[in-house]
């Protein structure tokens, strides 16, 4: 059929980079059920999400267009599935995003990825690990374990802003401050008397 071929081809055919903007993966209404054809649009949007999180020649401000382009080729599901798999040398793609530095496109993978599970979690803990970047990992919500965050939330406290320091990078030694708020009250509330930190310094993670 003349539009299989058409649409097929121009899937199959590689893009740079700089083209994702302009060109969009291609979609014929009349052949999307077509298991070749779907198989060769999964293959053609991991390899953008891959020129995202590995291209050198990186555009922070074309991260979104491009990684909505790949979402608009694929079911919800499938797209969330490619982000959150580890397809790419063994890792997501939010976790080479997070290794490489861009975070855009950590932000653009996150907003397509349909909940959350604890091997995506552990992915993303360990690229926050060994790129030393608790900032981050507070940005991502770790840290916050549930029953304390319910103690919080019946007492209205806010969180705690644990705070990282490096003193001397070269023996990975750090300062921590604990600023915890309302401790008394959430230490006599706690289940098992006692209060769980979680934060990462050194490239370790520490509880």
């Amino acid at each position: 059929m003349a539009t299989d071929s058409k649409v097929a081809d121009d899937i199959s055919t590689p893009l740079s980079y700089h083209t994702i903007l302009a060109k969009p993966i291609q979609c014929d209404q009349s052949s999307i059920f077509s298991f070749g054809l779907m198989k060769k649009k999964h293959a053609a949007v991991l390899s953008r999400i891959r020129d995202i999180v590995f291209a050198p020649d990186y555009i922070p401000s074309s991260v979104v267009p491009n990684v909505v382009a790949c979402a608009a080729a694929l079911p919800a599901t499938e797209f969330s599935k490619i982000l959150t798999q580890p397809n790419i040398e063994g890792h997501t793609a939010p976790y080479w995003a997070i290794v490489n530095n861009r975070h855009h496109a950590l932000w653009a993978f996150i907003h397509f990825v349909s909940g959350t599970s604890p091997s995506v979690s552990s992915d993303l803990r360990i690229a926050c690990m060994i790129t030393n970047d608790h900032s981050m990992f507070k940005e991502l919500n770790f840290g916050n374990f549930s029953e304390d965050r319910r103690s919080r939330c019946f007492l209205g406290c806010q969180p705690d802003e644990i705070q990282v320091y490096t003193c001397d990078e070269s023996i990975k030694q750090f300062d921590v401050v604990f600023p915890i708020r309302m401790f008394q009250k959430r230490l006599r509330t706690a289940p098992d008397k006692s209060l769980r930190f979680e934060f990462v310094a050194g490239t370790h993670m520490v509880v």
